[in-house]
């Protein structure tokens, strides 16, 4: 908790408000491919220092991103999210600099339905230059993904050594994440709207149309 706490403290007084609602502090098991925490309510889009691409460049305000706060649990932590394609980002902040840091290890899978999924991209290691900001250490892990097709995905998150499979982190070649230690992770996307936002914009929409036919009338 006290890494989580101190963290979140600081990043809060970094982000405008308008993006603050963007952040996930996790203490839900989430220990499977199919348990993922769904994470698409978070999405928000507004200035984070530490939402960037593989060269460096912030997307905070082009792409919707979430800042999940994580704490092991003695087991392997996965998200899942809708994306509406192109870019997906994975990347783990601040890690490897506080007390009750680890050396994480990432992969994202993309969700193919009735329990299948496909294994996309694993990473340990990073430069530090990726990510905008927040990546400090070269022990933190990123993952780009371009060209994505729209869908589902989950990202996954381990402790080196870890080697993941279509089934997820493969249980008896990876290591879990301990109690004690506490990770940041970035996801970044163009997020699909929830039903409830769709619902909002044709309601949106109608009015508009309405109001058109009546200034014609």
């Amino acid at each position: 908790m006290r890494f989580a706490s101190t963290l979140a403290a600081a990043l809060f007084a970094m982000v405008p408000a308008l993006a603050q609602a963007a952040f996930y502090h996790d203490q839900t098991p989430s220990n499977s491919l199919a348990a993922a925490v769904r994470v698409d309510a978070f999405m928000g889009r507004g200035f984070n220092p530490d939402v960037g691409d593989v060269l460096g460049n912030n997307l905070s305000t082009r792409l919707d991103w979430v800042t999940i706060f994580g704490e092991g649990d003695g087991a392997f932590d996965y998200f899942s999210f809708g994306s509406a394609g192109g870019t997906i980002v994975a990347d783990i902040d601040y890690t490897m600099l506080f007390p009750d840091g680890f050396d994480p290890q990432i992969a994202i899978w993309r969700d193919l339905g009735g329990g299948s999924f496909q294994l996309l991209a694993e990473n340990d290691d990073f430069s530090i230059l990726a990510g905008a900001g927040g990546s400090l250490h070269p022990f933190d892990s990123f993952i780009q993904l371009d060209g994505m097709a729209p869908g589902r995905y989950v990202v996954g998150v381990a402790t080196f050594f870890s080697q993941a499979n279509n089934t997820g982190w493969d249980a008896g070649r990876s290591s879990v994440i301990e109690g004690d230690r506490q990770y940041g992770l970035q996801i970044v996307t163009t997020a699909v709207p929830e039903p409830e936002a769709y619902a909002m914009m044709l309601a949106g929409l109608g009015l508009t149309g309405l109001m058109l036919r009546r200034r014609r009338d």
